[in-house]
């Protein structure tokens, strides 16, 4: 009989025999009980690796590493069709988080601690969903930078991962067990395709689901989860380039307004950073073994209005007389958004502005570079 559970199952046959081939695969361990005669009870306990991912798809499909050759194809190329699109091409497992793509362009990613995370209530539930938003929202938009730098032109027009564009999916023992469907999100489109059949009537080659697709190649993946693994870690640099990755997506949708405000959080957030660190560093014990800035004086400067913050860093040289005053511009066009001056329309300059001192800041101390593009995509009139 075989009695079931979500770790593994037992197998108790009544013979003294293995019904395990020795070319499945499993991890076989087997212990025997009286071995008076061949009717002894032989146990043989399987135990399943269980992995959760949190995957998605981009909205211009890809190949993995390598296209499906549909040249020649028969029969049993076709009904082959969804091993070979779920086919893992490229893999990668760290301490901190384990990443796949499939040849058909889903992309799966585990971060280790977030799936130790406890998450028993609804608030616990958003807030988890939320920062692991944050890591797919960087790991799409390195993605985008790798392939530009790799293959020297843009494809993807990156656009921000929200929760009806991702999905759950488990694996056990490597093999694909079940997965939820983003049906409000093209995403829920590609994982039909991914778990369909092929259509028949149609020439392999010419079926609409593999048409119009890149080859990314495993480069690309190799670039991205080393660039990824160096971040991964750091949750407040995580958070702002994940802000900034949204103002970008807002932004080649033309909504400016959105784009500029949450590039201004970012730039914002760094700042007062920047600010912080001043003052550590002037925090220092006099004679009478006081520091200079007790909690109630750090309070009152940490207060201050941002615009003074800015003036302060410039003063003190943490940052230089340009940078200021593009900040100080673009200080002035989030003050004209928030407060609804009528005759201020928020422009492509403006934010694209706000973008640049926002990605120059973020990377200022980053270990590589991010290449993003930051043109529109519109449709026509």
């Amino acid at each position: 009989m075989f009695l079931g559970s979500l770790r593994g199952f037992e197998l108790v046959p009544s013979k003294c025999r293995c019904l395990v081939p020795a070319t499945s695969g499993y991890p076989v361990k087997i212990t025997r009980g009286s071995r008076k005669s061949l009717d002894g009870l032989l146990r043989i306990k399987v135990k399943m690796t269980i992995e959760n991912y949190i995957g998605f798809f981009t909205p211009r499909p890809f190949w993995a590493v390598d296209a499906i050759n549909f040249e020649g194809s028969t029969s049993g190329t076709l009904q082959r069709f969804h091993p070979l699109m779920s086919e893992v091409m490229y893999q990668y497992t760290s301490s901190t988080f384990s990443f796949r793509v499939c040849r058909d362009g889903m992309l799966l990613l585990q971060i280790h601690e977030m799936e130790n995370k406890v998450r028993d209530d609804i608030h616990e539930l958003i807030e988890w969903w939320g920062e692991y938003l944050n890591y797919l929202n960087c790991l799409y938009l390195i993605m985008d930078s790798e392939f530009i730098n790799v293959l020297q032109y843009q494809y993807f027009i990156f656009s921000e991962l929200r929760r009806n564009d991702v999905f759950r999916t488990t694996f056990e023992d490597d093999q694909e067990t079940s997965a939820s469907i983003a049906s409000e999100s093209i995403t829920g489109i590609y994982q039909i395709i991914h778990y369909s059949r092929f259509i028949d009537d149609l020439p392999s080659g010419y079926d609409p689901r593999t048409q119009h697709r890149v080859i990314a190649p495993k480069q690309v993946f190799e670039k991205l989860t080393e660039k990824f693994e160096l971040l991964v870690s750091d949750k407040n640099f995580v958070s702002l380039l994940s802000e900034t990755s949204k103002s970008v997506s807002e932004f080649r949708n033309g909504n400016f307004t959105t784009s500029l405000t949450l590039a201004w959080f970012v730039i914002e957030s760094i700042l007062m950073r920047k600010w912080i660190e001043l003052l550590d560093s002037k925090n220092k014990t006099d004679s009478d073994n006081i520091k200079r800035i007790d909690p109630d004086r750090k309070r009152f400067l940490m207060g201050s209005n941002i615009s003074i913050v800015t003036n302060l860093l410039e003063l003190t040289d943490h940052i230089d007389s340009a940078l200021f005053k593009k900040i100080d511009t673009v200080r002035g066009y989030r003050n004209k958004i928030i407060h609804q001056k009528r005759d201020y329309i928020c422009r492509f300059d403006h934010c694209t502005l706000a973008l640049e001192i926002a990605l120059d800041l973020l990377l200022e101390k980053a270990p590589f570079p991010i290449t993003v593009p930051l043109s529109l995509q519109l449709s026509g009139a």
